[in-house]
C-alpha cells in the first residue's frame, strides 16, 4: 500500500513471521528513500524501494522483528538511527527478544542516536501525543530529509516554553552549521 501526504510517498511492507510493518518513505523526484523498521525479507523491501537508493534506516525500537534485515540492507555508510534506550538491542540478542523464536538476530550498531539531532522523544509516539516543540522537530526533520534550501518558520517559539525554544534554536544552529 502507498500513501502520499504532503508529497511524501509512504509504502507499507509487511515483513517476517509477525508481519511487522516496514515503511519505505520517499519524495517524488528524489533518488533516495528512508526505510523504517526493516524486520525481515530484505529482497521484499528492496522491491518496494524500486530504483531508490537507501538514504538511512530508522528503527522505532530494537526488537528482532524490527531489525532483522538491517544488515542485509545497510551499506557501509548507511546511517542507522535508533533511540538511545534501544541501541544495545541491535547487538545483544539477549535484549532484543530473538530468543523467543530460538534464533540469534542482531544488526550493526546505530550510527546516530535520535538525541544527537534534537529528537530525544519516542519515535513510536503518535504525532498528537508530542509536544509542540517535538512536532516542530518532526517537521524540521522532514524538511531536512527533503533537502529544502529555505525553511520558513512563522513565529516558531510563540507557543514554546523557554527550554523548548532553546532546544529549537540548537537544532537550527546545527542545521545552519551543516
Amino acid at each position: 500500500m502507498a500513501l502520499a501526504a504532503d508529497h511524501l510517498e509512504v509504502k507499507t511492507v509487511p515483513v517476517g513471521m509477525l508481519a511487522t510493518q516496514c515503511y519505505v518513505l520517499s519524495f517524488p523526484g528524489r533518488a533516495d528513500c528512508l526505510v523504517i523498521d526493516p524486520g525481515a525479507e530484505p529482497e521484499k523491501i528492496r522491491r518496494a524501494m524500486g530504483e531508490k537508493q537507501l538514504a538511512a534506516i530508522l528503527l522505532t525500537h530494537g526488537h528482532f522483528d524490527h531489525i532483522g534485515a538491517v544488515e542485509a540492507l545497510a551499506g557501509e555508510n548507511t546511517p542507522i538511527w535508533i533511540h538511545r534506550l534501544d541501541a544495545e538491542m541491535l547487538t545483544n540478542p539477549a535484549r532484543n527478544l530473538c530468543r523467543m523464536i530460538r534464533a540469534e538476530v542482531t544488526a550493526p550498531p546505530a550510527t546516530r542516536l535520535l538525541e544527537e539531532v534534537g529528537m530525544p522523544f519516542d519515535p513510536k509516539a503518535k504525532l498528537g501525543e508530542l509536544s509542540v516543540s517535538q512536532m516542530q522537530s518532526v517537521e524540521i526533520a522532514k524538511a531536512v530529509y527533503a533537502r529544502c534550501q529555505v525553511l520558513i518558520l512563522d513565529e516558531p517559539t510563540s507557543s514554546l516554553t523557554a527550554r523548548e525554544a532553546e532546544a529549537l534554536f540548537q537544532i537550527i544552529a546545527k542545521l545552519k552549521a551543516q
